[in-house]
């Protein structure tokens, strides 16, 4: 109960922040987020996706002109009306639910897939196999459920996640990485596990300071060598991916 308040309060006060502020249409997790799901979803048109913890909705933007018929999912009311107002702009349709991913209002075997990033590594394991296990639900047969969360073999990112929680500086509330074995112990097996992002663990460094010249750093690099971009793409590195198959 403590966590979940903790983390509740953590994204209120994050889209708060937000609020008001320019919407920005694309930016490089975007690119290696829609790499990955294109990886597991090659086919888009026509296919119904469920995005489960929103957020800004970008990549599902994305996916929608891309021929998908997305429907986006958050707890939170500031996180649907931050996507709603992106996709407004866009001018492009959805659908839009404020609900949480452990009891999805909706129809069992009705989405073709269904996918999060950066969702179940702020909840515990029972909520975690919840989650999954209604996402298993409204998928159709041979449905896919894609989870990318942050890998905790990443030695640097389990390291400066813990260290920016005690320091006080993490913005998320509650957050823990999870590691293929983490997925092993649920009663889902995935049909696989991989990870990507060796570059981009520069850019989750929450510590003031550090984190800016990380930042600036990683920008730099990327734009003066964009082969980089494909280190991003096919190294182990930030990006843990299960994909489960029902």
């Amino acid at each position: 109960m403590f966590e979940a308040k903790n983390r509740e309060r953590a994204w209120k006060k994050l889209w708060k922040r937000l609020k008001g502020k320019e919407i920005v249409l694309w930016n490089y997790s975007s690119e290696l987020e829609y790499s990955i799901l294109r990886r597991e979803v090659p086919k888009l048109a026509g296919e119904r996706c469920l995005e489960t913890g929103s957020g800004t909705g970008r990549v599902s933007l994305r996916l929608r002109q891309n021929g998908a018929r997305v429907l986006l999912l958050d707890v939170s009311i500031e996180a649907v009306e931050f996507s709603r107002r992106l996709f407004s702009k866009a001018n492009e349709p959805a659908d839009f639910v404020v609900a949480s991913m452990l009891a999805l209002p909706l129809r069992v075997s009705s989405i073709d897939f269904v996918w999060n990033s950066g969702v179940l590594e702020h909840f515990k394991s029972a909520e975690q196999q919840l989650a999954i296990s209604e996402a298993l639900r409204v998928l159709k047969k041979e449905g896919k459920m894609i989870v990318i969360v942050p890998n905790r073999e990443s030695r640097f990112v389990d390291f400066f996640t813990a260290l920016s929680m005690r320091m006080h500086t993490w913005p998320y509330g509650y957050a823990k990485p999870l590691s293929p074995k983490d997925f092993a112990k649920l009663p889902f097996e995935p049909a696989s596990v991989a990870s990507f992002g060796f570059l981009w663990q520069l850019r989750y460094i929450y510590i003031p300071v550090v984190q800016t010249v990380a930042n600036a750093f990683f920008s730099m690099a990327i734009h003066i060598f964009p082969y980089l971009r494909k280190v991003d793409k096919n190294y182990p590195g930030y990006f843990l991916v299960a994909t489960f198959v029902k």
